[in-house]
């Protein structure tokens, strides 16, 4: 009987190893820690502004209207280490204007968020990103500038 336990119980403590690997957690992260991580600001992000003139261009749809864009801004926001998928979205903000479409690049290191209505930047604006409402995720950037944005063709 005692020995069907402790076999059980090397069961348990194996089958909780193989499952924290493979879904990519280290068996030697604390309880929690991995949670700790995605309450915390995006490690060594910085941010590069991208102002695309479009050949072809885009239709968005704003407050249930459509509309051409020929130029839009994309803000690519790279961290020192991967980022970590999270429960929230994250969103940019250029002064008080969110920036809710993103997409991640696959390096894993880099979320791009695509603005249309370009005239919504205003040069100096404070940027920074964070998850959802959680403001413990608030990632402080440099301000805003139209002139260090690199122009681009696509």
């Amino acid at each position: 009987m005692m020995r069907q336990a402790k076999t059980m119980a090397v069961t348990a403590v194996f089958c909780l190893l193989a499952s924290a690997v493979a879904y990519g957690e280290s068996p030697q992260e604390a309880p929690g820690e991995a949670q700790v991580k995605l309450n915390q600001p995006i490690p060594g992000a910085k941010l590069t502004v991208e102002r695309v003139s479009l050949t072809t261009p885009m239709e968005v749809l704003e407050a249930g209207r459509k509309r051409q864009v020929k130029e839009v801004l994309e803000f690519r926001v790279t961290s020192s280490e991967p980022i970590e998928a999270r429960a929230l979205d994250p969103v940019l903000y250029v002064g008080k204007t969110k920036v809710t479409d993103y997409r991640y690049e696959d390096d894993g290191r880099t979320v791009v968020f695509l603005l249309t209505d370009t005239k919504k930047a205003q040069d100096g604006a404070p940027t920074y990103v964070q998850f959802g409402d959680q403001v413990s995720t608030k990632t402080p950037l440099q301000k805003f500038s139209r002139k260090q944005a690199k122009e681009l063709t696509r």
